[in-house]
């Protein structure tokens, strides 16, 4: 489905102010989803909601939260935006990824709810949390993330395929090797389509293995055949950050996965090791 792709008539200069306003005045987060020839735009805000506007004049179709929707007494606000699909049923759903570790989809025509997939984070994780999905026709794509370094524990940066016919989960790919010492390297923002292949960034790491440790205090004979040449094939002997990256750390890299099997291509890692300091 065409995202974006709506009729330019739709868009002109009596109702700009209009669509400007609601991004504004609501916290819409990400762009308004529409699709090819449709009337209609789909959102979500910092207030908690998920709505369907008229795109010619921004009434109201519908608008719905996120805490009725899964009866929660918890405020949940999705900071990304929505993704439109047809499942081979015609189901025209809304898709959205949500602060309390779910994928939902809605009906486009009202805000009633499709399904939901509860997503559970790799590792010890306390509360996991998922970026925005991208569909690619019955199959949806997205992150896995938790919130702050005191929650990560052993989580691992993952991304998920998600069946949108069946409503599961099919394939996973991970950032990071399981009990490896290192946690996080997890996925940002919105994965990309390119042909054949899914191309994703992850950001920094939250924990170190012991020997990485060492390694990044001064003796960089503690980690055996770091990743010493960045991306801009510059030597970076010398410098701790690449003395102490070690092969397989998907540490703020740009990963390329095949989108059928989320079999890991390729990885530019841009930083080194890189390990955040956030509490």
């Amino acid at each position: 489905m065409n995202q974006q792709n709506s009729s330019s008539a739709l868009l002109n200069s009596s109702n700009i102010d209009s669509h400007i306003s609601i991004s504004t005045s609501s916290g819409a987060n990400g762009y308004i989803a529409t699709d090819r020839g449709s009337k209609n735009g789909y959102y979500t805000d910092e207030s908690g909601n998920v709505s369907s506007i008229h795109l010619a004049d921004c009434t109201l179709n519908w608008q719905t939260s996120l805490s009725t929707t899964f009866k929660s007494e918890l405020f949940l606000s999705s900071r990304n935006g929505v993704s439109l699909f047809r499942d081979t049923n015609g189901n025209k759903g809304v898709l959205v990824g949500t602060p309390n570790g779910y994928i939902i989809a809605l009906s486009q025509k009202e805000e009633t709810k499709l399904w939901s997939i509860p997503l559970e984070a790799d590792g010890d994780a306390m509360y996991c949390m998922t970026d925005g999905f991208i569909v690619d026709g019955h199959y949806a794509y997205g992150g896995i993330y938790t919130y702050s370094a005191s929650d990560f524990g052993t989580y691992h940066g993952e991304v998920v395929m998600i069946d949108l016919d069946t409503q599961e989960v099919v394939h996973r790919w991970y950032s990071l090797t399981k009990d490896s010492g290192y946690s996080s390297a997890a996925p940002i923002g919105y994965p990309s389509l390119i042909g054949d292949y899914l191309v994703i960034g992850t950001g920094a790491l939250y924990a170190n293995p012991t020997s990485v440790e060492t390694c990044l205090n001064g003796d960089f004979t503690a980690v055996d055949r770091p990743i010493v040449v960045n991306v801009c094939e510059q030597d970076r002997t010398g410098i701790a950050a690449w003395e102490c990256l070690e092969e397989g750390v998907n540490v703020d890299a740009v990963i390329v996965l095949n989108k059928t099997s989320l079999e890991q291509i390729n990885a530019v890692r841009l930083q080194g090791n890189d390990v955040s300091t956030e509490a």
